[in-house]
């Protein structure tokens, strides 16, 4: 009686076999019937469906994450919440330190870098954004290229000069 077929061919090679020999093996048993199965069409999602699906998972995601992120804030009477650094400089007055023109941030010696990172962001201003878009002059990128060509020339007349008289000692 023969063997019923289950969709997975067994590749028949001796005992030891190289890749090499798997491969031939595997190529000679290869028929139009197996390329036939791998070239079938099957039913496909439209993209659009799947990306509403997944817009979808995520409001989901992020409205369930927002609910439980709010039950975590719940504020306890009576306790005093921690005020930043920059917050009580600001009431009394007194504005953030600079030192040679550079703003210096304000957090404490064992900070996380998430605080830091927070700190960095609550002091971060207009004015240095504005600092950071300045258009500055620039130096043509030719012109740059014909001075590292220049230089280099120069270096090399130099080491070969000195390659020349190590070479007559």
């Amino acid at each position: 009686m023969p063997k019923k077929y289950t969709g997975v061919k067994i590749l028949k090679v001796r005992k030891n076999a190289t890749l090499k020999e798997i491969y031939r093996a595997a190529k000679e048993q290869f028929t139009a019937a197996d390329l036939a199965r791998f070239c079938q069409d099957e039913p496909m999602v439209p993209a659009e469906q799947v990306l509403a699906e997944m817009e979808a998972i995520h409001q989901k995601e992020m409205r369930r994450y927002k609910n439980s992120k709010s039950k975590k804030k719940t504020k306890q009477p009576g306790l005093l919440h921690k005020r930043s650094f920059l917050d009580h400089l600001k009431e009394n007055g007194i504005g953030p330190k600079r030192h040679n023109g550079v703003r210096v941030l304000n957090v404490r010696k064992n900070s996380t870098l998430r605080e830091i990172y927070r700190e960095a962001k609550k002091q971060f201003t207009a004015e240095d954004l504005a600092r950071y878009c300045q258009n500055e002059r620039m130096v043509p990128g030719e012109q740059v290229l014909a001075e590292l060509e220049t230089i280099y020339k120069k270096e090399m007349r130099r080491y070969k000069s000195t390659e020349n008289k190590k070479k007559k000692k």
